[in-house]
């Protein structure tokens, strides 16, 4: 909150001038529960203005391009080489473990996280149970429309032979009238191989996603 394109531009340029190989761009989301969420429903704090945080994204991707990184996920810029392996396993859809507090853990549909405290997670373990707080099982149309969403964030998009031999459907045709409306509105672009967002596609990636959610 309060903070101008000139203050983003700034921070852009020391980033790269310290030679960073990986850059995480986030908007701030006010959360409740949280200080600042609490601070925002009281009206003492006010969220960046969307239109500005457009202009700051568009920025980013400007410089941060010219200055030699690949912008390789919504969110997420690396020099060649540098992208990170830990988090594209989470949007290409790949099994995942977490071990530990609060850790969480996707495997094929089954989804799972353990308990938030240290005392809960030692008793459990004592009393020989599996420390799980939260856990869900979806169904395979839940996984291919998670797989899709997630996917999309990728700037390399979603393979069609990839998905085919994951899932067994064609998700040309699993979600052809999704697929449409985002063509038409000009923020999904297709070709023989696969599907990813266009250029505008990836300034509103949550209005691509909640086709598939």
């Amino acid at each position: 909150p309060g903070q101008s394109l000139a203050q983003w531009r700034a921070d852009l340029e020391t980033a790269v001038a310290l030679q960073t190989e990986h850059i995480s761009l986030y908007s701030l989301s006010l959360e409740p529960g949280t200080p600042w969420g609490e601070a925002s429903l009281r009206g003492a704090l006010t969220a960046a203005d969307e239109d500005l945080s457009a202009d700051m994204l568009e920025l980013a991707i400007q410089q941060l391009k010219q200055a030699g990184f690949l912008h390789y996920e919504i969110s997420n810029f690396a020099r060649p080489g540098y992208q990170s392996q830990h988090n594209c396993a989470y949007w290409r859809r790949d099994n995942y473990l977490g071990l530990g507090v609060a850790a969480a853990s996707c495997l094929a549909n089954h989804r799972f996280s353990n308990v938030t405290t240290i005392e809960q997670y030692e008793q459990l373990l004592q009393q020989g149970q599996l420390p799980v707080l939260d856990e869900e099982l979806l169904d395979i149309n839940d996984v291919m429309a998670e797989a899709v969403f997630l996917g999309l964030r990728l700037a390399e998009g979603i393979s069609f032979s990839d998905f085919q031999s994951r899932y067994g459907a064609d998700v040309r045709k699993r979600f052809r009238k999704q697929i449409a409306r985002l063509n038409k509105a000009g923020l999904l672009l297709c070709d023989e191989q696969g599907m990813r967002l266009t250029e505008r596609g990836m300034m509103l990636g949550n209005q691509a996603f909640a086709e598939f959610v």
